[in-house]
């Protein structure tokens, strides 16, 4: 069966191309990693590319949702079939790609990749590949296959977990030494546990893909993360090239506006949503969400039900189909949801989460702690209750409750396969929307919140971060070999030939 993806390009979406003629010299192809929310944010770093004019062309297993989400968008997507025999598979479920079935269908991207490639070649001066890291072969197979047509130095690996992810995974992987402020960690000895137990396989993926790639661009702000963004860009190597060490960071990359149809059940679950939170007063809300892909025990709902219900307090509990397997509705205690109705809403379908995060009644976040949640709780200043599951999110929960100290720890990683109980649950729900505690987590969050939202504004740092990789990657005169920090002004000196390694590089990080 051929693989070969189908155009099939969106509506015009309003662009300010750098020049007339960029979109015929620079394309980009995106390789995302089939899932939901390492598709939404590179959706969304298209759409900043075709704001300067550069044509994007998106490649995934995923492209009917994903056209959904950005449906007044140029983007030109390429679809990748699943064979027949496969597609009605649980473990190809493209929501949820299971284990088994990710190598196979990391492996269809790769044939339509190269063929795109040649393909745009022919039309195209230069093609710049941003992949997902989890995409890294695909992207290895290209540069292997069309080394004539592709440089390795116009190919971006795009970390969809945070800087001090990266940072610790790349220390671990080296045998050295992880500093905070400077410093080696202290109290944070859970790092080399979590690490020791994670599976080989893992750890072998994850070192083949940071030897493969150094150029990276990463979903993240420089006010969040300053220190760890200038660890990541030191030199590993000293023979290491400059421009084989790229680190951008040019996040937030929060999620695109759903465009909603009428008919459509999510139509009703956002509205009802939005209708509910409208009643409630500010900060009163918890809302809870694990994400699309975890699987909880039908003990450990009813653990979750029982705590949220003893708490007291309102909240939003986001469960999809992932969560509620045959039988999984039968764990619910007996009549919870019409105990807690007057004060929680549960939703069986996928809702809008940074409409919920930012909407005013909404004071917590119990969530799992994948990237893309904790960034959109600290960009709408919302605490969070920390529940990591697997992969990078018992860093991603270091990170915010420990370092940031913008949230608190639920489960712990690594008593993962222990029931936490509901009295657990019930103690930190409490902690953080009923108590002075977790009104100082609030203000922090909020003064966190502020500063990214400045950081984005013209003329600050996250604009020039993203203003100079646009610069770099159509090579005009102002890409740099090195942009330097005028510690005085706080201005950008731009000087020398495509290098851009972070902008305001020695920026002391703000102390929160």
């Amino acid at each position: 069966m051929s693989t070969y993806p189908n155009v099939t390009p969106t509506n015009s979406a309003q662009q300010r191309g750098n020049d007339d003629d960029t979109s015929s010299r620079v394309a980009v192809l995106m390789l995302p990693f089939p899932g939901h929310n390492h598709i939404n944010q590179l959706l969304h770093l298209s759409r900043s590319f075709l704001s300067y004019n550069i044509s994007v062309h998106f490649v995934s297993t995923l492209v009917t949702p994903a056209r959904r989400l950005a449906e007044n968008i140029n983007i030109h997507f390429h679809e990748i079939q699943i064979p027949f025999s496969m597609s009605n598979t649980k473990s190809l479920s493209p929501n949820t790609p299971s284990s088994d079935s990710l190598p196979y269908l990391i492996h269809l991207h790769c044939e339509p990749a190269k063929m795109l490639v040649e393909r745009l070649s022919k039309e195209i001066e230069r093609i710049i590949v941003i992949h997902d890291s989890l995409m890294f072969k695909v992207a290895r197979m290209v540069l292997a296959t069309c080394s004539t047509l592709i440089a390795k130095q116009d190919i971006y690996s795009f970390a969809s977990s945070s800087a001090f992810c990266y940072y610790v995974t790349r220390q671990l992987l080296m045998g050295k030494p992880i500093l905070i402020d400077g410093e080696p960690t202290k109290n944070l000895s859970s790092l080399q546990r979590n690490w020791s137990m994670m599976k080989t396989e893992f750890k072998d993926s994850l070192r083949e893909s940071h030897t493969f790639n150094h150029r990276n661009i990463i979903n993240t702000s420089r006010v969040i993360e300053g220190q760890f963004i200038n660890l990541i860009a030191e030199k590993t190597n000293p023979n290491e090239l400059d421009e084989d060490n790229e680190k951008w960071a040019i996040g937030p990359l929060n999620s695109l506006q759903i465009s909603v149809r009428e008919g459509s059940t999510n139509v009703t679950h956002r509205d009802k949503c939005l209708e509910w939170l409208a009643k409630q007063s500010q900060n009163s809300v918890l809302f809870v969400c694990f994400g699309t892909t975890t699987e909880f025990s039908t003990e450990q709902i009813r653990e979750i039900c029982i705590g949220l219900e003893k708490s007291g307090h309102c909240f939003i509990w986001v469960v999809p189909e992932t969560q509620r397997e045959d039988g999984k509705d039968g764990a619910w205690p007996k009549d919870f949801e019409n105990r807690v109705r007057e004060r929680g809403l549960i939703v069986k379908d996928w809702v809008t989460q940074l409409e919920i995060l930012s909407h005013c009644s909404t004071g917590g976040f119990l969530t799992y702690c994948g990237w893309n949640s904790c960034i959109e709780s600290i960009s709408m200043g919302v605490p969070m209750a920390a529940w990591p599951i697997n992969t990078d999110q018992p860093m991603n929960a270091i990170l915010i409750t420990q370092i940031l100290k913008v949230g608190l720890m639920v489960g712990d990683w690594e008593n993962r396969n222990e029931l936490v109980k509901s009295s657990s649950i019930e103690e930190v729900v409490k902690r953080l929307m009923g108590s002075d505690e977790g009104n100082q987590l609030r203000q922090k969050a909020k003064e966190l919140s502020d500063a990214v939202k400045g950081s984005v504004k013209e003329g600050r740092c996250a604009t020039e971060e993203m203003e100079a990789f646009i610069a770099h990657i159509t090579r005009h005169e102002k890409s740099s070999n090195r942009l330097t920090n005028n510690s005085t002004s706080g201005s950008v000196t731009i000087a020398g030939e495509h290098r851009a390694i972070c902008i305001k590089r020695n920026m002391k990080p703000i102390d929160w």
